[in-house]
C-alpha cells in the first residue's frame, strides 16, 4: 500500500497538486454504503495496517514534503461514516451520510482505531470530518450529533488526546508547490 500510493503522491505532485484527499481510514460495517469502495475493508485491524498509505504519499520523515514525489495526505472521514446503520440516512441514500449508532467502547475499537494510528504512528497532515452523525447508546437512542459539531470527538479525542493540531508538525509539514 504504501509503494502505490508513493506513485500516486508522485503522479499528483507532477501536475503542482501538493496535497491529496486519502486514504479513507473508514471501517466499512455495510457493503450498500456508497463510499464502500474507498474503504480498505470491514476488519478495523485491516484498515488500521492500511495506514502505510500515508507514509506513501508523505514519506516517513516531515522534511520529505518538501520533495517532488510527495504530497500532504488527508485522513478520512473522521470518524464512523462507514459504521452508519441503513435507513437513518435522508432522501434516496438510506445510509448515506446516516448515523452510526454505538457505545463508546465498540466506536473506539471499530471507527477510531485507524485514525488512531494515522496520527500517533504515521502524523497524518490533514483529517478531514465525516458528514455522518453518531448516537451514543449510553445517554439513549434518539439524539445523534454531527460529527462537524462533535466536540467530544473533534477537540476531545482528535485533537487532546491523539494530540492532532491540523499541521502535525509545525508550518514545516505543509507541502511547497
Amino acid at each position: 500500500m504504501e509503494q502505490v500510493e508513493h506513485v500516486t503522491a508522485t503522479e499528483t505532485r507532477a501536475t503542482g497538486i501538493p496535497w491529496v484527499f486519502a486514504p479513507c481510514l473508514c471501517v466499512t460495517r455495510d457493503a450498500r454504503w456508497g463510499r464502500s469502495y474507498e474503504s480498505f475493508g470491514e476488519d478495523p485491524g485491516l484498515v488500521t495496517a492500511m495506514t502505510t498509505a500515508i507514509n506513501g504519499f508523505q514519506g516517513h520523515r516531515t522534511s520529505e514534503l518538501n520533495d517532488n514525489d510527495r504530497v500532504l495526505a488527508t485522513a478520512k472521514h473522521f470518524a464512523g461514516d462507514g459504521d452508519t446503520e441503513y435507513g437513518t440516512g435522508s432522501g434516496d441514500y438510506p445510509i448515506d451520510q446516516g448515523i452510526t449508532v454505538t457505545n463508546r467502547a465498540d466506536f473506539n475499537r471499530i471507527d477510531l482505531a485507524p485514525f488512531v494510528a494515522a496520527v500517533k504512528q504515521r502524523d497524518v497532515g490533514s483529517v478531514m470530518p465525516s458528514y455522518s452523525s453518531v448516537d451514543w447508546t449510553e445517554d439513549g437512542v434518539g439524539n445523534p450529533i454531527k460529527m462537524h459539531a462533535n466536540r467530544e470527538l473533534l477537540t476531545g479525542v482528535l485533537k487532546q488526546k491523539l494530540g492532532f493540531d491540523g499541521c502535525s508538525s509545525g508550518p514545516t509539514r505543509t507541502a511547497r508547490t
